[in-house]
């Protein structure tokens, strides 16, 4: 398992370093990533509304 982990953080810092070297590329990541996290946080507050009612 900490094999695996450490070979998805080495493909993730390999990641950041390409983004930091082509800002375009770097620009829309981070605009796809902000609306993926926006997403899952109205999932979230979504479930814990029901939650609430139930």
């Amino acid at each position: 398992m900490f094999k695996e982990l450490a070979d998805v953080l080495v493909l993730s810092r390999q990641i950041e370093y390409f983004m930091d070297a082509h800002q375009p590329f770097k620009t829309r990541i981070e605009e796809l990533m902000d609306a993926k996290c926006n997403r899952q946080l109205r999932r979230i507050e979504e479930e814990l509304a029901e939650g609430e009612t139930k």
